[in-house]
Formats: structure tokens, sequence, C-alpha cells
């Protein structure tokens, strides 16, 4: 490193002090959606430093209620720990909920000891229908993580011949198949459901389901034109099922998606993205259909093949997976002391994304979240279609931002996406608990308006580990020339910083040979002083 730098760097560390007591809420698992009187656990993960032989008392809380609490022994000076508290909803709708620790004496910071989270309660368990023409370990893990969220009724059905006890059919008359909220199809043929075509097109477009597809080996080999009217993307024509290695990389528009959403900040997301055990299968697809949205391609390749995706028919969604599988995330964060976050965050995002049936209205207006961090941006979406979904045209729109403690509203104008979507986004919103009024209005007349509440809490990544790295900056500082010191020396480091002026000379030549602009500029110029000359009869 030194020998690449060119000035002196004086290092002013203003991390706090190695050995200062302080407990962190490191992480919070929870399931974003739950049902009436089911208990949900929220495991609370921990991190502190020089607090052995203290207690930390954690606490979940709805406004100033109490909902649950235990006390975690710190039997360690440094270290990492986990508790699971729990929480019964008594009533459906959105509900904000704190997890806090009681601050301690002596910490260095509480700033880290508070965080807010955002649960939709719903009143009863969802229906799934679960088909699958192959069952194999992804069908496996899938059903499984279903029935553990304890969050849907699901039958499972083999349609392959010597099936077994899975053996069945897909249901045959509409309202047979309208009974489910969720219909998922594990690497089924649509030659399988050609006589279901009309069913399952009407359970989309009228009653306003939702399908996951899982496209495999035997979707490539048999696309039919029924289907890919339905999907947001498909395989042009029959294709062979590729064994290829590839990762997932989302839009960067998308990454609060819930699909997509694996983690809280946009930086974690990417890297965790990347991170993530590879696909080992896909199914190529090279046509789409302009109504569709990909959420994620496959990375690092020249073409970039959609992998996830969803496509809206009337008020249903149909959603689509092209590589798989998903099941080895479940075994990632196992790896590294965790549990499996990465997958349940995957399969709980898309199938609460699609059983959730807030974003069924033509014309609405929602947050991108509901509990933001103090620093990043505040974003609104906005969706202006007509009652056959199509994109309204000439949409105005407005987000006003109204903070409970009572200072001046803030004010942000919707802008124009294209094809009927809009966003819009505050900057450096101070921390704090906001209600917002938004509307969409198309010339004199108002459209939808929407009231919501939103929090900015004062949680930031920054002040998780406050601890520094003073030993780097101390090498860069002795290997440049320049000096470190802590902040609580900034005054000296300041008043000893040379102030001299430097002076830097520049040496160089210029040429004139083999500039042609430069000779016939010069030529001009004596041209030009010859005529006036002789016109002046000084020759």
């Amino acid at each position: 490193v030194g020998t690449s730098l060119t000035a002196p760097v004086y290092a002013v560390d203003m991390s706090s002090d190695l050995g200062n007591l302080d407990v962190a809420l490191a992480d919070i698992d929870y399931n974003p959606v739950v049902f009436v009187g089911k208990a949900t656990e929220i495991k609370v993960k921990l991190s502190w430093q020089s607090a052995a032989g203290k207690s930390a008392n954690i606490r979940i809380l709805q406004g100033n209620r109490l909902l649950d609490s235990t006390t975690f022994q710190l039997t360690h000076a440094d270290g990492f720990g986990e508790v699971t508290l729990k929480y019964v909803p008594t009533e459906p709708g959105q509900k904000l909920l704190r997890v806090a620790i009681s601050p301690l004496d002596g910490e260095e910071t509480t700033g880290n000891n508070e965080r807010s989270i955002a649960i939709k309660v719903l009143k009863s368990r969802m229906a799934v229908l679960f088909v699958t023409e192959q069952p194999d370990y992804e069908a496996g893990f899938l059903r499984r993580h279903l029935l553990q969220t304890d969050r849907f009724d699901v039958r499972f059905v083999s349609i392959r011949s010597k099936a077994g006890n899975l053996g069945g059919t897909v249901p045959s008359t509409q309202t047979e198949l309208n009974r489910y909220d969720l219909i998922i199809l594990h690497d089924v043929s649509p030659a399988a459901l050609e006589t279901r075509q009309a069913i399952i097109s009407s359970f989309l477009s009228a009653h306003g389901g939702a399908v996951w597809w899982l496209l495999g080996q035997n979707f490539a080999q048999s696309p039919s034109p029924w289907i890919t009217r339905l999907l947001p993307f498909f395989p042009a024509k029959s294709r062979a099922f590729e064994y290829t290695e590839s990762r997932g990389e989302p839009f960067e528009a998308n990454l609060f998606h819930p699909a997509v959403r694996l983690a809280d900040e946009r930086a974690a997301i990417r890297n965790l993205w990347s991170s993530l055990p590879p696909f080992r299968t896909l199914v190529r697809c090279d046509g789409a259909d302009p109504a569709g949205v990909i959420l994620v391609t496959r990375a690092g390749a020249a073409e970039r093949l959609p992998i996830m995706g969803y496509r809206r028919i009337g008020p249903g969604k149909m959603f689509v997976t092209a590589a798989g599988p998903f099941w080895p995330w479940g075994f990632y964060n196992l790896g590294l002391g965790e549990d499996a976050g990465a997958y349940a965050r995957f399969v709980d995002g898309v199938t609460s994304w699609l059983t959730v049936q807030d974003d069924f209205d033509p014309l609405r207006i929602v947050p991108q979240k509901t509990v933001f961090s103090r620093g990043e941006p505040v974003i609104f979406d906005g969706f202006a279609f007509d009652q056959g979904f199509r994109p309204l045209s000439d949409i105005t729109g407005t987000v006003r931002l109204v903070p409970s403690y009572g200072k001046d509203s803030l004010l942000a104008r919707f802008g124009d996406r294209g094809e009927g979507r809009h966003n819009a986004e505050f900057s450096n919103v101070a921390p704090g608990e906001y209600t917002y009024h938004a509307e969409f209005e198309k010339g004199d007349q108002r459209l939808t308006a929407k009231e919501g509440k939103i929090l900015v809490e004062a949680y930031s990544l920054e002040e998780f580990d406050q601890s520094g790295n003073p030993a780097n900056l101390m090498a860069l500082a002795r290997q440049s020339g320049g000096s470190y010191s802590s902040w609580r020396d900034f005054d000296k480091t300041l008043a000893g910083l040379p102030t001299s002026p430097l002076i830097q000379t520049i040496n160089g030549t210029i040429s004139g040979w083999g500039k042609t602009w430069l000779l016939l500029l010069f030529a001009g110029a004596l041209t030009t002083e010859w005529i006036l000359r002789k016109a002046n009869h000084l020759l």
C-alpha cells in the first residue's frame, strides 16, 4: 500500500473505544404474515462486548403494551446469542411491533438496542393446491415448509402414474378449483393440464386467484400455446432441459419485491443473492409477454435470461421461476451457524405476495416498506390501471408525510415510470412515525386516495458495530508517512497538520510537428499579418 500512496494519510479513528460495554440487536427473524389466535415465534439475535455477568431483558411491545419478554444471561465478555419470544395476535390488520433490549448501566450506546417490525395479521389459513408431476427434493422441502409455517392447508397431489397414496388429479370444475387461494405447479407439463386450461384461466382472470409455476424438465420439453398466454416468459419452442450452474441477479428497481427481498437493506439483498448456493438447472425462456415483469435474471451471462417474474391476469397473479433448485438455500445459513433464513424468507415472500390481496386494486398506492431504516430513501409505489388492468395515461399524484411529533409535513410528487407504474421518493427523512396521505388525479378528478402509517426507525447499520478497525488505520498512516490518532485527540492532530504551501513543478514538451491544425493556425496568422502590413504600406 505504501508504494502507491503519494501523500501522507492522517487517520482519525471515529469508532468507539474497544472494551466498552455494549449490547446490540443483531437481527430479527419473524413471519411477516400471521393469523389471529395463532402464536408466532419472533427470534431475536443479540451481540455484546464487555458484558460478562450481566443480564439483558428483551421485550416485544405494541405501542406501550408489553406482549412478551425474557431475560438472557451474558455469561461471556463478548459473544452472540438468540432468544425466542412469542406473539399471539388478537385481531387482523397491519401491526407495528417494537423489539427492545432494556439499556444496561454504563452501556456505550443504546442506539442499537431497539428495532421495529411490521406484521400483517390475517383471519384464517389459506388453502393451497400443490400439484407435481415428478416429486423430488424441491417439492418435498417446499411442502414441508408450507406445513410448518401453519399458514396453509395444503393438498399435495402427484399426477404421475404409480404415485401411490400421493396420487390424485387436478379439480375439473371451476367451483372446486376456486376453493383454493394458491395453486403451486411443480414441474408440470402444460399438456397434463390441457383439459383444465379454461378453468385455470378463469381462476386467474375472474376469481383473482394466484398460481406459482416452478418450471422444470417436463415443461421445457412440451410448452403449449395456451399456457404461454398466461406466463410472463416462456420457451419459444421445445428445448432440452439445461443442467448448468448459475446465480440470480435482481433488477435494482425490484429489490424490495417480497420474492426478492431476502434482507432488509439494498446492499445486503444484492450481496445475499450473489453468495447463495447456485442454481443447477435452467429452463431457457427466450419468449416474453409485454405485460410480464421480470424480477431476477441469470447473472454473469451475456444473455440476461429471466429466471423469476410474474404477470397479472386481471386481478390474478401468475408467478414463475425458471431455475432451480431453491432447497439448498435452506442449508446456506446453517453452514454459518444460523437458521434457514434465506429459504424461509424467499418462500414466505412469494406466498405472502401471492395470497395477500391488498394489491389487487387496479388503483393503489403503497409504501415499499412499512418500516424504513434511518438514512434510506422512503419510496411509495403507485399503480394506475383501469378495470381491465390497462395502464391509465396522464396521471398525476402526490404523497404527503405528516410526522407524529408535529413538525412540518413533507411532500413528494409521483413520477411516471411507464406501463401504469409510478413512484414518489423522499430523501433524508428524520426518524419517527409518519402518517401518509397519498392520491392519484387525472385532470381535475381525484381517482383514489390512500392513508396509512410508516415508521422511519432511528436504528441504522452504522450503529450496530462501532468498534472500527484501528490496526488497519495505523498501518495506512504509518506506511504513507502520516499519523494515527483517536477522535479524542482530533484537536492535536488538526494542530499538527503541515500548513506550508506546496510548490508543484510540471515539466513537459509541446510538439507542433505532426499537428496539422497547429501548422495551419500558424500559417494563417503569418498570412494575416503580411496582408495588414501590405495594405498599410509597411512593407
